[in-house]
């Protein structure tokens, strides 16, 4: 076994594997006077990938009622003689690959275990082999990508129906939060807010909140006079006076400190503040659109942020869903993103090969769309010129969690069932020569010493 499956993760094709693996089992198998058999299905289509048999019957194939219908086996002159297993395994979507052992003779029992142990374990080793010959979608560039008019890419959904209340909103005069995880979008939905508003012809200025230390943050919102403080060495306008007449986006609103808080509901409430160190008063039309990543609510309930300023803040809020529960747009996105930085770069790809994107749709994608794009970025500059985007490229923390991948996590699994399978063997060996352990170890073929440690190792008296 050991030999075999070093083989398999050394074969640099996935038919060398089972061409190398076909051989050694079938002397492995020769006997019990059996025949190994892999199929590779894709949707209808199917491919013999492997026959190897054993014996005289040269006859050609015949099909086999009992199994399924595009698999064949030699002919076998004495069916009810004839033990089978047969088991798939499956990688990507549509694709599945057949494993069928044919024997001449009753298969007793424990070779069944062990055969079916076998199949499991082929599964996990061809899913570890790299792909070879790439399966490769190219459809996905050859579609078009989104219009430069459209600033949310999607076709989800809840994410549509948040689009038309924003829209619907952004003809309004009133304060919105939006609120979601990190990389969600919650700018985009904000300027998308912002085009649709009596506003638009003013500026969108954004400021994160959480990005600037505290004194500054109060500089950057409500401006200074020339001598301030150090370094103020002429007048300058905050982000409140720039945005007049436009639309004020203030992303991680909860960062904000208790004394800005303060000052700022004041603002609000008045539509004027003074610049620092100024005492012209400064007169403005807001509209402000807040977005968090935290719930401002909660933050509300621990004391952590002002209830005044909350309710001046958030007339209405839009929640937006984390890009694991819609997981129908990553392939849009996917194409989104390649599109735009092909031609921001000048670098072209073929396509995304099947696995990589089986992948992407897999992952939970903590990081969200923002995390999307860097990986979609940083595969296309990874992709030789006109190459395509394979497996290898990916992220180690997300092919590891791919369905391709999810295979090893049985292994431990495997493990168990191996040592399930070697105890009762053991078992029955010492039964069959009446507890003797000398016969019982030369019948294993293991040394008396090693008998003794597994007979202690699986507790058997």
């Amino acid at each position: 076994m050991r030999r075999i499956l070093d083989l398999g993760l050394k074969a640099n094709a996935r038919n060398d594997f089972f061409l190398d693996l076909g051989i050694y089992l079938n002397v492995v198998f020769a006997l019990i006077r059996g025949s190994i058999h892999f199929y590779e299905v894709r949707g209808s289509s199917r491919e013999l990938l492997l026959k190897q048999a054993f014996g005289e019957n040269d006859s050609g194939p015949e099909k086999c009622d009992d199994l399924p219908d595009w698999a064949f086996v030699t002919d076998v002159r004495d069916r009810e003689h004839r033990g089978k297993v047969f088991n798939s395994v499956r990688s990507g979507s549509d694709l599945m690959r057949i494993c069928v052992f044919v024997s001449r003779e009753p298969l007793s029992e424990k070779y069944h275990n062990f055969l079916s142990l076998l199949v499991e374990t082929l599964g996990i080793i061809l899913n570890l082999l790299p792909e070879h010959p790439r399966k490769v979608e190219k459809r996905i560039l050859a579609e078009p990508s989104t219009s430069e008019d459209e600033l949310i890419v999607t076709a989800d959904r809840e994410m549509n129906r948040l689009i038309r209340k924003a829209r619907k909103l952004g003809r309004s005069d009133v304060f919105i939060l939006i609120e979601g995880e990190s990389g969600t979008g919650k700018e985009l939905f904000a300027r998308e807010i912002h085009e649709v508003s009596r506003q638009s012809s003013g500026e969108f200025v954004a400021l994160n909140c959480a990005a600037i230390p505290e004194d500054l943050l109060e500089v950057e919102l409500f401006g200074c006079e020339k001598g301030a403080f150090t370094g103020a060495d002429k007048r300058r306008s905050g982000k409140l006076e720039l945005a007049s007449g436009g639309t004020l986006f203030l992303d991680e609103v909860g960062e904000m400190s208790a004394r800005l808080q303060a000052k700022m509901l004041r603002s609000i409430q008045e539509e004027a503040f003074y610049r620092l160190g100024g005492n012209e008063l400064v007169r403005v039309n807001l509209r402000i659109v807040s977005a968090t990543n935290k719930g401002l609510s909660e933050m509300v309930a621990e004391g952590r942020f002002r209830e005044d300023l909350f309710y001046r803040l958030v007339h209405v809020e839009l929640k937006i869903p984390p890009l694991r529960e819609r997981r129908s747009d990553i392939n849009r996105l996917v194409r989104h993103f390649a599109h735009r930085e092909m031609d921001r770069s000048q670098k072209r790809i073929q396509g995304f090969s099947i696995k990589v994107l089986n992948a992407l749709n897999d992952y939970d994608w903590p990081g969200n769309v923002r995390e999307l794009e860097n990986e979609v970025i940083k595969m296309i500059h990874l992709a030789d010129d006109n190459g395509v985007v394979g497996f290898d490229l990916l992220s180690p923390r997300i092919s590891m969690f791919s369905r391709e991948m999810a295979q090893t996590l049985k292994i431990p699994n495997i493990k168990g069932k191996i040592q399930g399978f070697e105890k009762e063997n053991i078992i029955r060996t010492l039964q069959k020569n009446n507890h003797n352990k000398a016969r019982t170890a030369r019948d294993l073929g293991i040394s008396y010493n090693t008998l003794f440690k597994k007979l202690r190792k699986y507790g058997i008296q």
